[in-house]
């Protein structure tokens, strides 16, 4: 209820529709409403931790009402250990209901349990040191969630406050060491001196993070937060006042709103204007362990400047991290070339990319869309981005329902495509006519395929359409039946994958391929819904031939359909597959040496 009431008051007394969506993003921990321009936009220019409730927003909602405190209780002549234990209750009392607002995300847990740590050190008389508070911060994280470890926002926040701790006095020193002794005398130099030393600080620790998941660290950020954090709090102290307000004097609520309107759409401006201007930034497709290695290890050698011995052994460490993956990436490559087929986490929708021996790509579906997300842009061309692909050799329609075909516009546009594949059927939708649109301003080939079509992805990777068939044999199926069935063989290894076929095209393909089912790995049709993964059709993909074979099934995270029904998921289980599912697992990235098969998921 709470939530809601705060949407109602910002539909109430803020105007603009891109002002809210960024309110509820402060407010709420709520970006669904922020729109894929303004997400690039602040993503291009380093300043997405913006839109991220994150120890900023603690520090506004919590910090400034515990400073606030002591002399509103001195008036009720209380003792000092009196007024210092009811403020640091009602702080952290405070601190826990905007937790629980903001959803609990995992920056926001960090932030208010090392504010909790903080203030009760004021209390007990005892100090504490910043590196210790965030290490009870991450391991009461982990109690709560064991499997946090793996979210990026949970690796981000903790690898920015250390960070800012470890580096800024470092990279501190160093400026003020190359400034002139007045630069920095007046308070407003001071200040934005603390603030590019912050901002570079947070960025180098973050950067092995953000190049490991996103392939990417902006730069824009180091200057654009000098305007942006100023910005934010405002807007967010607007917000908070219009909310608290709102509901008691309505014409302060709209005072506030339209304060918070104007300050959000100036923080817009800077992100859009960064965009075009600063962002450039470092970016390096597909880093592999050893780099990501040697870069911590390099970023802690900046960090023991001040103490040689330490520094020395650390720069030692990572000549040696560096000489080690070269050897191991030639190691490697004497192994011979591998086929990998990753089944991206667009949420209640399909996407997968294949990526060849020799460096040919497909794409099979692009993930859903909605008014409020494209899961082409937000995920689908940020991962392409990250894995250094800039064209697709091939991509593929399994049919024109939007949770498939909703990302592909966003991928025509971002990146070459030398043909698109399709099932041949016509959907009377908006989305469907803007593909054909974007399809012809391109000058990308199209056409469609039936049972026995092949697909050149190499001499290295046979791929052959098993569905749906010709004429009128599919003429009245449902869509999802005359989907696109795939059957990618490498070496002695088979990936299946039916798009979203229900029972008939299940029926269908068992009677006419029989034997030529059986898969190494086998994406599970329409999400795990009742209507596909018929019996004779998971025993005919998963024989007993292939004792370590693979079943994914991509869904959406607490859908509204309820996928993957129990049933179904119980039917694949008894058939002796190991089971992952994006909502649970995230992607998973399977790869093939020809031989066998293995998986990795990336939360």
């Amino acid at each position: 209820r709470s939530r809601s009431h705060v949407r109602h008051l910002t539909q109430l007394h803020v105007p603009t529709p891109s002002s809210r969506a960024i309110i509820h993003a402060l407010l709420l921990g709520d970006r669904s409403r922020v729109t894929d321009a303004h997400r690039d936009a602040f993503a291009q220019t380093g300043l997405m931790h913006l839109l991220a409730v994150s120890g900023l927003h603690v520090l506004l909602v919590g910090m400034v009402l515990y400073g606030l405190l002591r002399p509103m209780l001195h008036r009720f002549r209380l003792r000092w250990q009196h007024i210092e234990i009811l403020r640091a209750l009602l702080t952290v009392g405070i601190l826990v209901l905007y937790m629980l607002l903001t959803g609990r995300p995992p920056s926001v847990v960090r932030a208010v349990v090392m504010a909790s740590l903080f203030i009760g050190g004021i209390v007990l008389q005892r100090s504490s040191h910043t590196l210790n508070t965030l290490g009870v911060a991450a391991v009461i994280l982990l109690m709560m969630r064991p499997t946090a470890i793996f979210d990026v926002g949970f690796q981000l926040s903790l690898s920015a406050v250390a960070g800012i701790v470890v580096l800024n006095p470092r990279i501190d020193d160093v400026t003020r060491s190359m400034l002139p002794d007045d630069a920095a005398s007046s308070g407003a130099g001071e200040w934005l001196l603390s603030m590019l030393t912050v901002s570079a600080a947070a960025t180098l620790g973050t950067a092995p993070v953000l190049l490991h998941h996103f392939g990417f660290v902006a730069i824009g950020g180091l200057v654009l937060n000098v305007v942006a954090i100023p910005l934010t709090t405002v807007g967010l102290t607007a917000s908070l006042l219009m909310g608290l307000a709102g509901a008691v004097w309505p014409a302060a609520g709209s005072a506030f709103g339209m304060a918070a309107d104007v300050t959000i759409q100036m923080l817009i401006l800077t992100a859009r204007w960064g965009a075009d201007w600063l962002g450039a930034g470092v970016r390096l497709p597909s880093p592999d362990a050893w780099l990501l290695a040697a870069i911590v290890c390099g970023t802690l050698a900046i960090a023991q400047l001040p103490r040689p011995r330490h520094r020395w052994r650390l720069v030692t460490i990572t000549v040696i991290v560096v000489a080690a993956g070269q050897v191991v990436d030639a190691y490697n490559a004497r192994r011979g070339p591998v086929l990998t087929v990753t089944f991206l986490d667009v949420g209640q929708g399909d996407a997968v990319l294949v990526e060849t021996p020799d460096g040919r790509t497909m794409l099979i579906d692009g993930g859903p869309r909605s008014p409020y997300w494209d899961a082409g842009a937000s995920i689908v061309v940020p991962h392409l981005k990250h894995r250094g692909i800039d064209r697709l050799d091939l991509v593929v329609a399994t049919h024109p329902d939007s949770d498939h075909l909703g990302g592909l516009p966003a991928v025509f546009e971002a990146v070459s495509v030398g043909e698109f594949i399709h099932s041949g059927r016509v959907a009377s939708t908006d989305l469907f006519a803007e593909s054909r649109e974007v399809l012809d301003r391109r000058f990308i080939p199209n056409r469609p395929v039936v049972t026995g079509d092949t697909l050149d992805l190499g001499p290295h990777v046979a791929v052959e359409v098993l569905g749906p068939p010709p004429g009128r044999m599919s003429a009245t199926w449902s869509e999802n039946d005359a989907s696109v069935v795939i059957a990618l063989t490498y070496g002695a290894t088979q990936i299946l994958l039916p798009g979203d076929v229900e029972e008939n095209g299940e029926q269908w393909l068992v009677r006419t391929f029989a034997d030529k089912l059986d898969a190494h790995v086998v994406k599970v049709a329409h999400h795990g819904s009742a209507t596909s993964s018929s019996l004779p059709f998971v025993r005919a993909a998963v024989p007993d031939s292939i004792p370590d074979a693979l079943a994914v099934i991509p869904v959406g995270r607490r859908n509204r359909f309820g996928m993957p029904v129990p049933e179904v998921v119980t039917r694949w289980q008894n058939s002796g597959v190991n089971l992952l599912r994006t909502d649970l697992n995230g992607a998973v990235r399977v790869v093939s040496d020809g031989t066998a098969v293995s998986a990795a998921t990336m939360l």
